[in-house]
This record gives C-alpha cells, structure tokens and sequence, in this order.
C-alpha cells in the first residue's frame, strides 16, 4: 500500500478494542486506514500538503462549533465539544494528516497522534 500511495505511514502497533484494519490508497497522493470496533470506526490519513488539500486530507466537511488549535505540534482539533473532538488536523513538512473518531477523548487522540507519522 505504502508503495503504491508513494508514502510511508507509521502507525500506532495496536489500537485496543479495535482488531478490524483496512487500507486505502490514492495513488501517488494519500494513504488511509481504517481501524473498526463494532459500530466505530478511527480513521488515519496521510496525503500531500499541497495548495489543493490545504492541509486537510481528512475528507470531512462538517462545519464544527469548536475548532482549536493545541500546543501538540501545531494540531487542530475539531467537534462539538473541546473535550470530545472528532477530528485532528495537522501538517509536517509536505505531509498533511488526519485522524478522526466517534468516540475516543482528547486525551486517546493526543497518544494516537504522537504515534503518526
């Protein structure tokens, strides 16, 4: 997969509870695996940080009533609630990422985040 997006992703080894992994490739742009547990699912993504993704590959568009920025390297979180995000945002170097979830808390999002690259 990682040969064929034309990036290397490195992930966390294991997400707890969540056994089911798939991959998703966009050649030559984005990378993206999806973790699933029952009814929820983690989704991580790598593409391209160009003028085109504005640093967001995340592919979500919904308009959240909290958007903050974080001291942990320059992430932005997104969701209905500071405490209960729904999505990160961040970019290094040429690389934009993303990780969104339904139910992990910031605190599971910090830890996840740490472990992408």
């Amino acid at each position: 997969a990682e040969a064929l997006a034309g990036l290397e992703l490195k992930l966390p080894e294991k997400i707890e509870g969540y056994d089911k992994m798939e991959l998703q490739v966009i050649p030559k742009e984005m990378i993206e695996v999806v973790y699933t547990k029952d009814n929820h699912k983690i989704v991580i993504r790598k593409g391209i940080n160009n003028s085109e993704t504005g640093g967001d590959v995340s592919g979500d568009h919904t308009e959240y009533t909290n958007v903050g920025d974080a001291n942990v390297g320059k992430v932005t979180f997104k969701g209905d609630d500071e405490k209960d995000p729904r999505l990160a945002v961040w970019t290094v170097g040429s690389y934009a990422y993303s990780l969104s979830s339904d139910e992990l808390e910031r605190s599971e999002f910090n830890s996840l985040i740490s472990d992408i690259q």
